[in-house]
């Protein structure tokens, strides 16, 4: 359940209106400049929805200073279930006619839904629309540093073709398209289990349903991504671990013998990547999140737990005992490094 504030009063504009969903936790030092952004822009037939998901700061006194501000605020708490589930509620509490999602810490510039908008207005066989999306960051407190370009695929069209490139990589940001409402009733909503990535398989449930994507880059049209060191795309293993989760999720839906050999070769690097991280976190004690995910991870976990029991390995990890394993898969070799490890003064506690 969720909590809702808004303006009693209506636009009247006759131009299409555009839903922005504007999910929110714990990021009110953000949001003043992101809203900004929106109200910025040269096309102002929009409805700003900001979703509090569960925040503990001030999210809620800056949405209410917008929303006197602006009728066209509108502010919905929930208790914190995670940024899908707050995509989710933004879209089921929108009236517009097409949606734009952008995150609490990120903007848009001036001619963005102007131009997608009017795009999407003539050409009705376009379900999504987007452009570049470039890094930004802030060296004072109102100048915006705008730094490289973030990786676009470029991509447009559908179907089979649109599969292929979603299985090569995510095509890009959230917040770079604007979709028309209505696919929502094709695809559904974002997928809760997500905990990141969760745009990439949004996309991938697009590719089957018939969606149609447009790369369509213009001036002040750009999408800006903040660069900070909370954002969530800097946890490796949580952004690898979710890409672990979304390409086996892939792999029960792929049925091209090609793409599916594309899925499996990713899916191993992804898995060796994992490996590296949490070997390189155990050498230093930190935590990997416990042996429930490598339970997870590692498929083997049950064949080596006689290893574990062995007087060869009591004084190991066993969350090492089945990295070691996993890397590989050999017996011996297993004991001959942690043999190594219980004579080195590296050795493991």
């Amino acid at each position: 359940m969720f909590d809702r504030m808004e303006s009693k009063s209506i636009n009247n504009s006759n131009l299409p209106l555009i839903s922005v969903i504007i999910p929110c936790f714990n990021y009110a030092h953000f949001l003043p400049l992101t809203l900004n952004s929106l109200l910025n822009q040269s096309y102002q037939n929009w409805e700003g929805i900001i979703v509090d998901d569960g925040s503990t700061d001030n999210t809620r006194q800056i949405a209410e200073q917008y929303i006197q501000k602006d009728i066209r605020f509108k502010y919905f708490y929930q208790t914190n279930q995670g940024l899908s589930a707050a995509r989710n509620t933004g879209v089921s509490c929108s009236i517009g006619e097409y949606i734009q999602f952008l995150d609490a810490d990120d903007l848009l510039e001036t001619n963005k839904l102007k131009f997608q908008i009017e795009f999407l207005q003539l050409n009705s066989d376009i379900d999504v629309v987007y452009g570049r999306v470039r890094y930004f960051d802030l060296i004072y407190p109102d100048k915006i540093l705008i730094k490289e370009e973030y990786k676009v695929s470029g991509f447009s069209g559908g179907g089979k073709s649109l599969v292929k490139e979603l299985v090569c990589s995510n095509i890009t940001a959230v917040h770079a398209p604007i979709l028309r409402k209505k696919i929502f009733l094709k695809v559904k909503t974002f997928d809760v289990n997500f905990k990141s990535l969760e745009d990439w398989d949004f996309w991938w449930r697009c590719s089957f349903q018939g969606i149609n994507f447009q790369y369509l880059p213009a001036e002040q049209t750009d999408a800006l991504y903040r660069v900070h060191t909370s954002s969530m795309s800097k946890d490796k293993w949580k952004m690898h671990y979710a890409e672990l989760q979304l390409r086996e999720k892939m792999g029960k839906h792929l049925h091209d013998p090609e793409l599916l050999k594309l899925n499996l070769s990713i899916l191993k690097r992804i898995k060796k990547s994992l490996s590296r991280y949490a070997w390189n976190d155990s050498i230093q004690g930190k935590s990997i999140q416990g042996s429930d995910k490598f339970k997870t991870l590692f498929r083997h976990y049950n064949q080596i737990q006689f290893l574990i029991n062995s007087e060869l390995v009591k004084h190991m990890p066993k969350r090492l005992v089945i990295l070691f394993y996993y890397l590989t898969h050999s017996h011996a070799l297993v004991k001959l490094i942690t043999n190594k490890l219980k004579g080195d003064t590296l050795a493991i506690k």
